[in-house]
């Protein structure tokens, strides 16, 4: 009788065992399958904010702030300001009035004004929303076609009080103007690109440096301010922004830290920056990654739980 209700404790033993590593392994595939939560964050003077919920239509985005950008044009900074968010499909001004849905995935935005953005798509495509209504604008600009990897970045700058327009793009490893008349193809990969004037322009390139292509000369300009000089990481991250009267807003980020050019102003973050945005010499935006434990570790933990449990069953 002792020996049945022996047998009987190690097979119910055996079967509890079995449910927590089947529930274990089901958390893990449940956390896996779940992308990282983002935080967009202003900075403004010494001040760091949430910015997150700040603006209902931001709110509506299922995917959460993936891609962010503001753009002031006017005659000062305070005149007109674009403010535009995306996540991995959908892209929306912040009150939500104008929106569109992509059925191919969002690679990066461009806010121009108020009404009009532009998104560079998964599939190499750039699409232009504009009062609302979505136009693939791939060929509108001859260059962009002739970039051969299709394209990857697109970035618009308005200056001069706003009545001038900078557009650039680029590939893998070619930047270009909108009209083709200055373009530069670097040996390293390209990872972000920043619009300045239309002669002048700045790409991150994956080796962490940064470089500026202003009249079709190229220029390493990574140490060219100390305090990116400073960003351990290299640059990963860089936004120039010009706005009212000759001001100019310049930023960069490596993974976790955000400074602008003097150093003044400069933020750690715990978790990893996947997106910025100059606004002001004071001011700038970051989208803040939460990236979740893998599942291996998840899985890993289970193992051992289900290593102890054996260990206890053979002891016994």
């Amino acid at each position: 009788m002792k020996t049945k209700f022996s047998t009987y404790q190690k097979k119910r033993s055996n079967l509890l065992l079995n449910k927590k590593l089947a529930f274990l392994s089901l958390l893990s595939i449940s956390i896996s399958a779940h992308s990282a939560s983002t935080t967009l964050f202003k900075v403004i003077g010494p001040n760091i904010t949430d910015e997150t919920s700040t603006w209902s239509a931001f709110d509506n985005l299922a995917g959460g702030i993936q891609h962010y950008d503001i753009e002031r044009y006017g005659a000062n900074s305070t005149t007109a300001t674009a403010v535009w968010a995306a996540d991995s499909n959908t892209l929306t001004n912040y009150t939500g009035t104008y929106s569109h849905t992509f059925s191919t995935g969002i690679k990066n935005i461009s806010a121009d004004i108020a009404n009009q953005a532009f998104a560079v798509l998964d599939n190499g495509e750039l699409w232009q929303v504009s009062s609302g209504t979505a136009s693939n604008v791939t060929n509108t600009w001859s260059s962009f076609s002739n970039l051969s990897g299709g394209i990857q970045y697109f970035d618009a700058e308005r200056y001069g009080e706003g009545s001038v327009g900078a557009f650039w793009a680029a590939d893998s490893h070619t930047l270009t103007e909108s009209t083709g008349t200055y373009s530069h193809t670097f040996s390293e990969t390209i990872t972000s690109i920043s619009a300045d004037t239309t002669g002048q322009a700045f790409a991150t390139l994956a080796n962490g440096e940064l470089w500026k292509l202003s009249s079709g000369v190229a220029s390493n300009v990574t140490n060219a301010w100390a305090s990116f000089g400073a960003l351990s990481g290299g640059i990963q991250h860089f936004d120039i922004e010009r706005y009212g009267e000759g001001y100019t807003a310049v930023w960069a980020a490596d993974s976790n830290t955000l400074t602008n050019y003097t150093g003044s102003r400069s933020y750690t973050f715990e978790d990893v920056i996947t997106d910025i945005s100059a606004d002001t010499t004071v001011q700038a935006f970051t989208v803040v990654s939460a990236v979740p434990v893998p599942a291996a570790v998840w899985l890993f933990g289970s193992g051992l739980i289900g290593l102890v449990g054996f260990a206890r069953r053979k002891k016994a």
